[in-house]
């Protein structure tokens, strides 16, 4: 097991606060990745209802991108009963993944910027 000085936020070492804040941003690029390989899948359906044709769109969960959703895991939990859906298209929510990037993003600048040492100026 590899032992060293303890990494404190604020010590004044810069070693440690480039270390801090690559593993700030490793922690971020896998999350991106992750999140980019499971992305989550919005449903949409076309069908007849017993009164009048109709749509509807719903979330179907987080899914991988080499395997989609599919229609038979969605086809017993409809939220419309008596619902014969005739056309079933799944694709990947882009505004909600997009969303998460962006959250992602946010929150590893702040972590970065949090982990300088209190007595540096930024650069400008």
């Amino acid at each position: 097991m590899l032992r060293g000085p303890p990494l404190t936020v604020g010590s004044g070492n810069a070693d440690n606060e480039t270390m801090i804040r690559r593993v700030i941003i490793l922690c971020a690029v896998l999350a991106l990745v992750i999140s980019g390989l499971f992305p989550p899948y919005i449903e949409h359906s076309e069908g007849i209802n017993y009164r009048s044709p109709g749509t509807f769109t719903r979330t179907a969960g987080y899914h991988s991108i080499f395997k989609p959703p599919a229609r038979s895991a969605q086809w017993s939990d409809s939220p419309y009963p008596n619902y014969e859906e005739q056309n079933v298209t799944f694709y990947v929510g882009r505004e909600r993944l997009l969303l998460e990037w962006l959250f992602v993003i946010l929150v590893t600048a702040g972590l970065v910027l949090a982990a300088r040492s209190p007595g540096k100026k930024s650069a400008g």
